[in-house]
């Protein structure tokens, strides 16, 4: 253990030996999501990759596994940095990247090299996550969307960072507005005969393989709400106004805590399954009529859509005394149909076939104070702000 200790050490001098003498190389960009091809950094090289930077530019996106990214992208832009040879290849293009953009793990190493270390987050943080993403000190930029949601990013940091903030959108959102450029490949779409989508998005309350539990009490199911009595009246409902109701659950969430769905109307989906057609998750949310959700902050990325919302809160005094929030009087924020009971889902849904929306106008002053920008060009802000067009 003693020699393992001292070759640890032998070895963290030499890469940081090498950090500080190795150049940064100018035209190198590197990308990371969690190290999947996914969120704002996936958006990101696919618009740098429309905008042909890759005649000018190295691109390097880090990932877990190639063969997971669907067909249709050069794996040559794809680094595995998986195991050993893979922790090596990782640290070399830490020390060289000029350009780092990232949404969970940070890139990049070098601190007085001008190299750019762009932290591109994966939404608002209503939830409290602080401390959770390490010093803001780790970032020379942290993209965010509004002041206020810049108010909010920092607080995660301790209060740290404001200066570093761009408001400049996320590239994940551009999807969201307008027009989509390529036809949804999932065959449920295609197999299922329906008038209205209806998207169900809950967060993640216990993690997988974790023992991280975001209640203040110990729960049999994360989604208090659910069950099979429950889910059988709901498909009838579905089946009769000729709704499809899609559940998206969040990668990270521990699925022993979720009953089983199997239902005509009631279709689950894994990331898995959305990857091997290629469907992007923002896509699903662009042609869907409503979202369902509860915490998640991908309900303030669909303020854009302008479309109802409605928020699965049965456990909500479960969780406020557990994770909480970084927002006082957090219901406050959100612009939609409040679910406590199956009844409460039931009348949404009616309202949502009936067109009834009472929160319209709700909806547009929160969106106003999330974002300042309200199209579809934010990953071409960021392009252009760092000057890589």
């Amino acid at each position: 253990m003693k020699q393992k200790s001292i070759l640890k050490e032998i070895f963290k001098n030499i890469f940081w030996t090498l950090a500080k003498i190795i150049p940064i190389k100018q035209n190198l960009i590197i990308l990371e999501s969690n190290y999947e091809f996914q969120d704002n950094a996936k958006a990101l090289y696919l618009k740098m990759m429309e905008m042909n930077l890759n005649q000018n530019y190295e691109i390097k996106y880090l990932v877990k596994n190639k063969k997971l990214i669907s067909q249709g992208f050069s794996s040559e832009n794809f680094v595995e940095v998986g195991g050993t040879i893979g922790k090596i290849r990782q640290a070399w293009y830490y020390m060289r990247a000029k350009y780092c953009f990232y949404t969970h793990h940070f890139l990049g190493i070098r601190r007085k090299s001008g190299q750019i270390r762009v932290f591109l987050t994966h939404g608002v943080p209503l939830k409290n996550s602080t401390g959770q993403f390490g010093p803001a000190s780790h970032h020379t930029n942290i993209i965010s969307t509004s002041e206020f949601s810049a108010k909010l990013r920092v607080k995660t940091f301790f209060d740290e960072g404001l200066e570093k903030v761009l408001n400049l959108g996320f590239p994940r959102n551009d999807s969201l507005i307008g027009e989509l450029k390529n036809e949804i490949q999932l065959p449920i779409l295609k197999e299922k005969e329906f008038n209205k989508i209806i998207v169900w998005l809950p967060t993640f309350k216990r993690m997988k393989n974790s023992q991280r539990n975001d209640f203040s009490d110990d729960r049999e199911s994360d989604i208090s709400i659910i069950s099979k009595e429950f889910f059988t009246e709901l498909n009838t409902l579905l089946k009769k106004k000729k709704i499809l109701l899609l559940i998206k659950f969040h990668p990270n969430q521990d699925l022993s805590y979720i009953e089983k769905i199997n239902f005509e109307n009631i279709v689950s989906l894994t990331n898995k399954e959305l990857l091997k057609t290629g469907t992007e998750l923002y896509d699903l949310l662009n042609i869907s009529d409503a979202l369902i959700t509860d915490y998640s902050s991908v309900y303030i990325d669909y303020l854009l859509c302008d479309k109802p919302i409605a928020f699965e809160l049965g456990d909500f005094e479960s969780y406020l005394k557990g994770r909480g929030f970084l927002v006082e009087n957090p219901l406050d924020y959100m612009p939609g149909s409040k679910l406590y009971s199956s009844n409460d889902f039931l009348n949404f849904i009616e309202d949502v076939e009936k067109g009834r929306d009472e929160f319209s106008e709700q909806r547009q002053n929160i969106k106003n104070l999330f974002h300042e920008n309200q199209d579809e060009n934010s990953a071409e802000r960021i392009i252009k702000y760092f000057n890589l067009k």
